[in-house]
C-alpha cells in the first residue's frame, strides 16, 4: 500500500479527520539496518505529514545502542525543535553505573516534551525485573512517568507481570505487545488483562491477519496504543492494520488516539483543547 492509497482509504472509511498518536517511534542511525536520512526528525516528521499523525514519541538509537547520556540528550533537543509534533522517551540503560544514569535521566526529566522513560531488554539484556532498573522504578513513580518497554518473547513478559504487580501505579507500555511469536502476544494479553497499568503497544514488523482483532477480544480496545516503530519501518503497514482491523470505529478511535492522549495528559499538548 502507498501513501497514496492509504490516504484515499482513510477518506473512504471516514478516518482522515481522526487525530493520532504514535506512541513508539526512533530517530537516529542503526548499523543493522539501512534507515533513509540517517533516521532524521525531517523524515519522522514527512511520514507524519502524510499519513496524518498528529504527534510522535521518540527515543534515540545512540541512546539505546551506544552512550544513553549522548542520545538522550539529542532527544531533548529534537523535542525542542519539533514542539508539539516531537515528544520524548529518556532511556534508562541498566548496565550504566546506576548512580551516574539515575541522576543523568532525572536531570532532563522535567525538560520541554519529555513524556516518560524507555527500556530496551534486548539491546541491554536485561529483562524488566532486572533489579538494576529499581532507580529507574522510583524515577517514573516520583515524577509520574509512563514507561516504554521493548518487550520481546514470554521471559520479557513474565517479567513484566511482576513489574506490573509491584508497581500499580507506574503506567507501563508493553512495546511490541509481546514479541515476534505468536505466542509472546498471547501472554501479553493475559498479563494484560490483569493489570489495570499495562498497555500493548502491537508494533512490529510482522503484520499478522486477525491479532488486532484478538488483542481488542482478549484485552480490550482501552488497553492497546498505537506504535509504528518508524523511522525503523514505514507506519503504513502497522497503520493499515489498524484501519481494516473488523473491530468498532470506536474502538480504533482509543488505539490510535484516545488511549494516549490520556495516558500522556499531562505532558503533551493538543491544537483546539
Amino acid at each position: 500500500m502507498t501513501y497514496e492509497q492509504a490516504i484515499i482509504m482513510m477518506e473512504k472509511a471516514g478516518f482522515n479527520d481522526m487525530p493520532i498518536i504514535d506512541i513508539h517511534c526512533h530517530i537516529g542511525g542503526y548499523g543493522r539496518h539501512v534507515i533513509p536520512d540517517g533516521g532524521s526528525a525531517r523524515l519522522l516528521i514527512g511520514m507524519m505529514d502524510r499519513l496524518g499523525i498528529r504527534l510522535s514519541m521518540i527515543s534515540h538509537l545512540a541512546a539505546l545502542t551506544g552512550e544513553a547520556s549522548v542520545g538522550n540528550k539529542l532527544i531533548v533537543k529534537t523535542c525542542a525543535q519539533y514542539p508539539g509534533r516531537i515528544y520524548g522517551y529518556l532511556v534508562y540503560n541498566p548496565n550504566s553505573p546506576p548512580n551516574k544514569i539515575a541522576e543523568e535521566v532525572e536531570s532532563l526529566i522535567g525538560c520541554p516534551g519529555i513524556v516518560g522513560l524507555k527500556f530496551h531488554s534486548t539491546l541491554h539484556g536485561a529483562h524488566p525485573n532486572d533489579e538494576r532498573y529499581a532507580a529507574a522504578y522510583e524515577l517514573a513513580l516520583m515524577h509520574k512517568l509512563p514507561i516504554l518497554m521493548h518487550i520481546w518473547g514470554t521471559a520479557d513478559v513474565y517479567a513484566l507481570d511482576a513489574v506490573c504487580g509491584r508497581n500499580p501505579e507506574i503506567t507501563v507500555i508493553a512495546g511490541h505487545a509481546g514479541g515476534s511469536e505468536w505466542s509472546d502476544v498471547v501472554a501479553a494479553c493475559a498479563v494484560a488483562k490483569h493489570h489495570e497499568n499495562l498497555y500493548l503497544d502491537p508494533c512490529i514488523s510482522v503484520v499478522r491477519e486477525g491479532q488486532i482483532e484478538y488483542m481488542v477480544e482478549k484485552c480490550s480496545a482501552d488497553r492497546i496504543v498505537y506504535g509504528s516503530d518508524a523511522s525503523f519501518f514505514c507506519p503504513i503497514a502497522g497503520y493499515g492494520r489498524l484501519l481494516f482491523a473488523k473491530i468498532g470505529r470506536e474502538e480504533k478511535r482509543k488505539i490510535l488516539f484516545q488511549n494516549a492522549r490520556e495516558i500522556f495528559r499531562e505532558y503533551i499538548q493538543m491544537e483546539g483543547e
